[in-house]
């Protein structure tokens, strides 16, 4: 995917899992979707940058040439973007505690919740109360 401008051209090579999505705001352009491979950027001044690409994260690339990923609360889990419509509950229920994924890297969204996962976060909803004898 090639994308030019006047003051800049952004080239992603590589793969994406859902289809990756290349979205303008102003002067900026946000990559979302891709798998791995390589986004690299020249600028008008002839300065290039190239970045490689992580599952899961977000690039934002400004139309001089720079890139940059956002920290968005950071959510250790590769299986979970910013621009997964599911996200920000995400976020809540990943920041205040109530649900930690089912790794250290995945949080399994599309996963069935089981009658012990909802034991856990009912557990974690009540300030997680030792069970008293």
């Amino acid at each position: 995917m090639t994308v030019e401008s006047e003051d800049a051209t952004l080239i992603f090579e590589g793969t994406d899992k859902d289809g990756a999505s290349l979205i303008r705001d102003g002067d900026q352009l946000r990559l979302s979707g891709a798998e791995n491979g390589q986004v690299t950027t020249s600028g008008s001044d002839g300065i290039s940058t190239s970045v490689s690409v992580e599952p899961g994260k977000d690039y934002v690339i400004s139309l001089d040439g720079g890139v940059e990923t956002p920290d968005d609360g950071e959510l250790p889990f590769s299986d979970v973007r910013s621009s997964d419509w599911f996200y920000e509950p995400v976020c809540y229920a990943y920041d205040t505690g109530i649900m930690t994924g089912t790794s250290a890297t995945t949080f399994a969204p599309n996963l069935t919740t089981t009658r012990g996962m909802i034991v856990a976060i009912l557990h974690r909803l009540e300030g997680s109360p030792s069970a008293g004898m």
